[in-house]
């Protein structure tokens, strides 16, 4: 589960990085010399941003997921588990959107509406993915802790950590691509 909390805040970051009008507007010349490939990138990050959040919430009881690990807490740590079911419900109609997109566009195609209009109709912004990230962080942070992993603070400082790093990353590629560009 850690991992892919990771991997979450990696493509949240790489992908904010990237869409930042910011980026956009400092490296156009970048940008426009390799369209395609930002273009697809930007929206595999997206794409994969949505799967791992359907994946780490899904509500089946077959899977590893955060809520059968919160359910799984219950018998040890009810007070825990209550408090972290109490995050995702406050939060589930972020967790609406998300499903919303990844059942009608990446993993099916609706015949009833196209990707454009389930796109618009879930309205997904960059700082509600963002709260997602840190939703997902915390609860992330607090089941590893009260597996005795590792600390709440540990868990919190590595995923940001991991997140930071990609979108580092991510803008020493642009600055290099800038450089042969120009």
């Amino acid at each position: 589960m850690i991992e892919r909390a990771i991997e979450l805040a990696r493509r949240y970051a790489v992908w904010r990085q990237l869409s930042s009008k910011a980026t956009r507007a400092q490296n156009e010349a970048v940008i426009n010399e390799h369209e395609d490939y930002f273009e697809t990138t930007v929206q595999a990050l997206f794409e994969s941003f949505v799967v791992i959040t359907y994946q780490l919430y899904d509500r089946r009881r077959d899977t590893i997921s955060i809520h059968t690990l919160i359910d799984a807490l219950a018998t040890s740590n009810q007070m825990l588990s209550c408090k972290l079911a109490s995050i995702v419900s406050r939060n589930k109609a972020l967790l609406v959107k998300v499903s919303a997109i990844r059942c009608g566009v990446y993993a099916h195609r609706s015949k009833k509406h196209s990707p454009e209009a389930i796109f618009a109709a879930s309205g997904i912004t960059s700082r509600e993915m963002k709260a997602i990230v840190g939703m997902t962080t915390c609860i992330v942070a607090s089941l590893t802790a009260a597996s005795g992993i590792d600390t709440e603070a540990e868990i919190v400082e590595e995923i940001g950590r991991r997140g930071i790093c990609a979108s580092d990353d991510a803008m020493l590629l642009m600055e290099t691509l800038r450089e042969h560009v120009l």
